[in-house]
């Protein structure tokens, strides 16, 4: 028989296993024993003992004296082989000490290292086969539930690892696939970031997404869990009965929100979703809110045609016989602009309040999750952003989520009313830094006008404004127009485009949400929609995503 060769030195003793190799193998751990025992033995230079790199060597050599005289014995005992079974007794007693009770009584009778390990392997091979169907079931089924992002994808792993061992591996691209799809609705900001990217991400890069996404919810899950029951009591829509029995929908936005930023606006139409062009009929919106105060308490601010506070609790009228409500401590500062009058409010469930027109425009421990949707998913499908121009978006909220990315060189902010923006400057402190950021422009102009002007073009553009209605300032900037001749000329190669899209729930996405898409759709090549829920906006909100 050949053999390798081997020095012939007495048998080098390893370490103790048992301070290093802590896992005794069972009938359901043999891929965490393998991951133990294999880097061990090959750390003693012992693997080749058990995969038969190291063969054996003959046991015995002829004698070369035994022509020479005929009393001396024609073999010899071979001290290579001698070396070999010293250090091969060596590996099995390894090998033997890791197992538990009842795996140690499947191989008794084993005499060789190799021996072992390729009855282990066959043991658990035929084992896994019976397991193949069972894992690829658990791997399509498995959800995070009440698990944490590290547990829920080490099961994830440990699934397709457990398929890897017994020869089916998974391409990364699948397993990717079974994580993100495990992944309840909480996370979908994240999962559409991940799977519109051009440039897949490595399995790793996307663990640490998430790990940084969930530790973003985590800080706000008490207010939000807090929130989330009560904040499901309204949808936005206000309907009053008009004229001809046709339904009207009342308009959520000041009639001047111009790009001053999102606003709650809704639009309606008749019928089914059309599309934003200049002939589509969008029927009028007559606000309901009214700001009542009770000079009791210390309320004083008051504006028969905006905020309602009843006692120490904001109201807003959603229907003659709805309204949305949340306590309040305090109004901590107020003003008036050319277009609007502006609150802030301290509130009990949700914080600091921006109110405009007496319209809620965000929460302090909430909008997070709207400006969040609304910027990271174009930037982390660009393969390289650079500049940015924001369309509203006056809270400076949309901006501070743009300079979380370090590739940002430029951000023009585009708003129509400096009250507004000077008023969020001062008085909103999470975005102050944004404000003070240099690769800032600020920009006080109707963005409609201000991109018609301007020759540069962008990587990013962002629709933060009010939803279209009709007679509104910001109704000219979801046409199919405004699209395909004044936006989509100012992007860049590879540029994309991301609006909010108002209300996307069950009962509202018709309002505006199915229009937006419909008109943006005939213009650009890809389209996206994606929701997510705020729980201060009281209803599932919606943003599309474009690009040529």
């Amino acid at each position: 028989m050949a053999s390798s060769p081997v020095l012939s030195v007495a048998p080098v003793t390893p370490p103790s296993i048992h301070s290093l190799v802590t896992i005794k193998l069972s009938s359901e751990n043999y891929l965490l024993w393998k991951a133990q025992i294999m880097p061990y033995l090959r750390g003693q230079r012992l693997f080749g003992y058990v995969d038969g790199s190291c063969l054996q060597p003959s046991q015995h050599i002829p004698n070369p004296e035994a022509d020479k005289s005929p009393t001396a014995p024609r073999l010899l005992l071979n001290p290579e082989f001698s070396h070999w079974f010293d250090q091969d007794q060596i590996v099995l007693s390894i090998l033997m000490s890791s197992l538990s009770e009842s795996i140690l009584a499947k191989v008794i009778g084993v005499t060789t290292s190799r021996e072992v390990w390729c009855a282990l392997e066959k043991m658990y091979s035929s084992h896994s086969r019976a397991r193949l169907s069972t894992t690829r079931r658990q791997l399509s089924t498995v959800t995070k539930g009440g698990m944490s992002i590290s547990d829920y994808f080490q099961t994830v792993k440990s699934l397709a690892d457990t398929l890897a061992a017994i020869g089916h591996p998974l391409p990364d691209t699948e397993i990717v696939s079974y994580l993100l799809g495990g992944l309840d609705s909480s996370y979908d900001p994240i999962v559409t970031s991940i799977q519109t990217r051009e440039d897949p991400m490595e399995l790793e890069d996307i663990f640490g997404h998430l790990l940084i996404f969930e530790l973003r919810l985590q800080q706000h899950t008490q207010v939000l869990e807090a929130t989330i029951g009560s904040a499901n009591v309204a949808t936005r829509t206000d309907y009053s009965r008009g004229p001809h029995g046709k339904t009207q929908y009342s308009n959520r936005a000041s009639s001047y929100s111009g790009s001053r930023g999102r606003g709650r606006g809704r639009g309606g139409r008749h019928g089914s979703p059309g599309v934003m062009g200049e002939a589509v009929d969008f029927f009028h919106s007559n606000g309901f809110s009214k700001f009542i105060h009770n000079e009791s308490n210390g309320t004083t601010f008051h504006d028969q045609n905006h905020l309602q506070i009843n006692g120490s609790w904001f109201e807003e009228e959603i229907d003659v016989d709805l309204k949305w409500s949340f306590a309040i401590n305090s109004v901590l500062h107020k003003g008036t602009s050319e277009y609007q009058d502006i609150v802030l409010l301290d509130t009990k469930r949700f914080g600091k309040v921006l109110v405009i027109d007496g319209k809620m425009q965000s929460a302090e421990v909430d909008e997070f999750i709207y400006h969040e949707c609304l910027i990271h998913p174009p930037l982390l499908c660009h393969p390289d952003p650079k500049t940015v121009f924001i369309m509203g978006g006056g809270e400076g909220s949309a901006a501070r989520e743009a300079f979380k990315h370090r590739s940002i060189d430029k951000v023009v902010m585009c708003d129509i009313d400096q009250e507004v923006v000077d008023f969020c400057r001062k008085y909103l402190t999470a975005n102050q830094e944004a404000f003070g950021n240099k690769k800032l422009n600020l920009v006080i102009n109707d963005a409609k006008a201000e991109l018609e002007r301007r020759k540069e073009k962008f990587d990013i553009i962002v629709g933060d404004l009010a939803d279209p209605v009709e007679g509104g300032p910001c109704y000219q900037l979801y046409t199919k127009s405004f699209y395909d001749q004044i936006l989509k000329p100012k992007l860049n190669d590879n540029g994309i485009f991301v609006t909010q899209a108002g209300p996307a729930g069950v009962f509202t996405h018709k309002e505006v949400f199915s229009s937006i898409y419909n008109t943006i759709k005939q213009v650009f090549k890809y389209v996206l929609v994606y929701t997510a829920h705020v729980p201060s906006f009281a209803d599932t909100w919606g943003w599309v995503m474009v690009s040529n």
